[in-house]
């Protein structure tokens, strides 16, 4: 998974990981997730055992990021077509599971087809009925538009996506194999008008294998995925899933913004909202509220209430109570009188709570015009700056005193996350 990819996954699975008290009676971002489908579902390998599949993946990634309340692909079968992974999920004991889901993946179709090509090994050649292959077809939309109509049905609720279909005979060549991409690309169109007419949504995952992914499927005489590319359909489901979160909007944050990037993952994930539904106002302070609303966002903490910290100006009906509270439970910011809640942070308290939420190290220090030894945070400033999260002007000054930008802030919250990642893959 490419790490831009695996960065913005773990900022949005960490925003929905985080439970509040209130929200906590709802599971609020615990993913149930169920497979549906085929062979693809289930895991097969080149070498015909069951193993991990994108589905197996798909979870792993969800629990690695402590969202994932229960997954099982039982539901899953090897040789299904459309219309049997249709009948599976009429069951009764089906219909239990899925209403208690709320991610749903279907993988199913390509049997259909694939069981009316015939091939002759000792030629290479193929053959097939063009009658035969229009009929699956129309079987196959209307077998996964019910499917997905079907969990619909049962849990409306639930975010069905259907995944799309690879081309499965790379080594092939010549004229024929133009003609085989031709009725791979026929029953992916297919599948994906199916998803999109009763609600579902489709995965693309045709453009990821291209027509010469040998590395992908890899057994001339099998047309399962290998690891690589199960993980490739994983990579592709979860392109579509952030795709198909909500998306923020700003006029004052335009792609040609220096932050942009940042500012709209952050956004889109819930950790740092606009000011407004339109206007995040970059340029603009963040304040200590929400700098305390963002980490509790990110930090995986316990959902359990914190003890109230005192602050004459931070009363249990401020919306930012608990995650101040919180923050402060574990250390970020220090008990005292008030806590000046709407005052900005500035980059010295910064890098101090950044350093301590994600328990940085300093991997050497920077010398900074205004940042003597004897300055209350020269080892928070040094371990950011240290570690590349943040810089200094261009007359080598870090302005430990200046308020910290909302624009700059959301910067230095992914850089960290990041640099975090990057030591995890090392």
């Amino acid at each position: 998974m490419r790490r831009s990819l695996s960065v913005l996954i773990m900022v949005f699975l960490l925003a929905a990981a985080f439970v509040s008290p209130v929200a906590a009676s709802r599971e609020k971002g615990v993913i149930h997730y169920i497979a549906l489908g085929d062979s693809l579902a289930a895991g097969m390998t080149p070498d015909k055992q069951i193993g991990e599949g994108y589905a197996d993946f798909i979870a792993a990634i969800f629990k690695d990021e402590g969202v994932l309340g229960s997954f099982t692909k039982q539901f899953s079968f090897p040789g299904f077509t459309s219309q049997q992974v249709l009948e599976s999920v009429k069951t009764d004991e089906a219909a239990a599971v899925l209403k208690e889901a709320n991610l749903v993946t279907i993988s199913a179709g390509a049997n259909d087809l694939l069981r009316l090509v015939k091939f002759d090994k000792e030629t290479n050649d193929f053959s097939y009925d063009p009658s035969a292959v229009k009929l699956a077809l129309i079987g196959i939309y209307q077998n996964v538009s019910e499917t997905v109509k079907h969990i619909k049905s049962l849990n409306g609720d639930a975010k069905v996506f259907v995944m799309g279909y690879y081309f499965p005979f790379p080594h092939l060549e010549g004229e024929q194999k133009g003609e085989l991409v031709k009725i791979s690309s026929l029953l992916d169109s297919t599948i994906e008008s199916a998803a999109l007419a009763e609600g579902g949504v489709f995965v693309p995952v045709s453009d990821k294998f291209g027509t010469d992914g040998i590395e992908y499927v890899p057994n001339p005489n099998d047309v399962h995925p290998s690891i690589e590319g199960y993980k490739l359909l994983a990579d592709a489901f979860f392109e579509t899933y952030l795709e198909s979160q909500p998306q923020a909007a700003y006029k004052d944050v335009t792609e040609d913004y220096w932050a942009y990037k940042e500012i709209m993952m952050l956004a889109n994930a819930g950790v740092l909202a606009g000011r407004t539904e339109d206007h995040f106002l970059p340029e603009k302070p963040v304040t200590k509220a929400e700098a305390a609303v963002a980490l509790a966002r990110l930090i995986p903490v316990t959902g359990s209430v914190p003890p109230n910290p005192g602050f004459k100006d931070v009363l249990e009906n401020h919306p930012a109570y608990y995650e101040i509270a919180k923050m402060t439970e574990i250390g970020l910011f220090v008990k005292a009188e008030n806590f000046n809640p709407n005052s900005p942070l500035t980059r010295a308290q910064m890098s101090k709570i950044i350093t301590l939420a994600f328990h940085l190290k300093p991997i050497g220090s920077m010398d900074f015009k205004d940042v003597s030894d004897k300055l209350w945070a020269i080892e928070y400033i040094d371990t950011l700056s240290s570690n590349g999260i943040v810089q200094g002007n261009v007359n080598g000054e870090f302005q430990p005193n200046a308020p910290t930008k909302r624009s700059h802030f959301a910067v230095i919250l992914v850089r960290t996350l990041t640099s975090l990642n990057q030591l995890h893959e090392n």
